[in-house]
């Protein structure tokens, strides 16, 4: 649609929920990481495993449209590779 910017199509394959997490480890590093060694640790965890949610949602986002694409043109895969 005309109104949608640049920035939410780039990233159509993140969700609803990955927002709310990326939010929530705002709210960590934000509020607790500087208390203690030990919410350091989670905050990093939580990092790690939100960055692995991340790497396969674009992972399959980009493999899903490649599936489609190539039905359709060459052309149309080699601009999403």
């Amino acid at each position: 649609m005309w109104w949608r910017n640049k920035r939410y199509d780039i990233k159509k394959g993140i969700t609803k929920g990955i927002k709310m997490s990326c939010k929530h480890k705002l709210e960590l590093y934000l509020n607790d990481i500087y208390n203690s060694e030990v919410m350091e640790v989670r905050y990093r965890r939580y990092c790690n495993i939100l960055t692995e949610a991340v790497k396969d949602v674009k992972l399959r986002h980009y493999s899903k449209q490649i599936l489609k694409e190539s039905y359709d043109n060459i052309r149309a895969v080699l601009e999403t590779v």
